[in-house]
């Protein structure tokens, strides 16, 4: 694109104006979440979010931050760059199992990890500064355990089944059903993402993305769907495949973010499964 003399000003003008609003972020250095346009349940400055991280999984790569650090940054700078003040954002992080070493100062981390520096240290200080609150698990500080993996989301490997939990959420519908209980006390929302992401495709563009082969997913997702089953995508994820809301089944709604989704229907009430 050829910028004028006309349009250099107010491009220069949104760079150093987007540019100064990025240093006012709570954490240096860590984007925000990317807008969506015409997202649903996107932050709300003026709702007070009380949201905890629950860190249990390993860490072995000692070089690099624990993975979810960079995720809850990623979460302050956006409810902050949302509009949330800093009062309203109320982020607690517990340290138990697989995380319980990465809040030492950095001479124990270095006498338990043959030397190495501790490289959360910093990301950890900006967290605190910007109001997060972290708590270690009395009981591992007496006697540090192995702690388990979390698993990572489910991937679709096979394409020619529905997705594994979709199932599931149909037996469940219909148990609900069975016992007596009517549809408008059924409250039940899918959140797609990560792994899940691509399931709720059309046929057209999810053929064009494996080969030809057809969304086995669409029936029972329209099922689901008429039965009152809310289906949510991760809007940054779609914007990281490169989806436009017309490659999507209809009953798919796009969300700014599945971790706000989460959160906010947890603040609904909704039992995470």
């Amino acid at each position: 694109m050829k910028l004028t003399r006309h349009s250099m000003i107010p491009f220069l003008l949104f760079i150093l104006s987007a540019s100064a609003f990025a240093q006012d972020l709570p954490i240096p250095g860590v984007s925000p979440s990317r807008d969506v346009p015409n997202a649903h349940l996107s932050p709300d400055p003026a709702t007070e979010y009380k949201v905890v991280f629950d860190f249990v999984m390993n860490d072995d790569n000692l070089d690099d931050p624990y993975p979810m650090l960079p995720l809850v940054a990623r979460y302050v700078n956006t409810l902050a760059n949302m509009g949330v003040p800093k009062e309203n954002r109320k982020i607690s992080i517990v340290m138990h199992r697989g995380s319980g070493l990465i809040g030492l100062n950095n001479d124990e981390f270095r006498a338990r990890h043959d030397g190495k520096d501790n490289p959360n240290i910093e990301l950890i200080n900006q967290l605190h500064a910007a109001g997060v609150t972290f708590h270690l698990c009395g009981q591992y500080f007496q006697g540090p355990g192995k702690g388990d993996r979390l698993r990572d989301a489910i991937q679709v490997d096979n394409l020619d089944d529905p997705y594994p939990m979709l199932p599931l959420v149909a037996r469940y519908v219909n148990t609900l059903a069975n016992m007596g209980v009517p549809k408008e006390n059924r409250k039940i929302s899918i959140v797609l993402h990560r792994g899940s992401g691509l399931i709720g495709l059309n046929n057209d563009e999810f053929r064009t993305r494996h080969d030809g082969k057809d969304n086995p997913n669409i029936e029972l997702i329209n099922q689901l769907h008429a039965a009152g089953v809310t289906f949510h995508l991760c809007g940054q994820g779609m914007i990281s495949r490169g989806l436009e809301e017309s490659d999507l089944l209809d009953a798919i709604q796009v969300d700014y973010w599945a971790l706000t989704t989460l959160i906010e229907l947890g603040r609904q009430g909704y039992v995470k499964i």
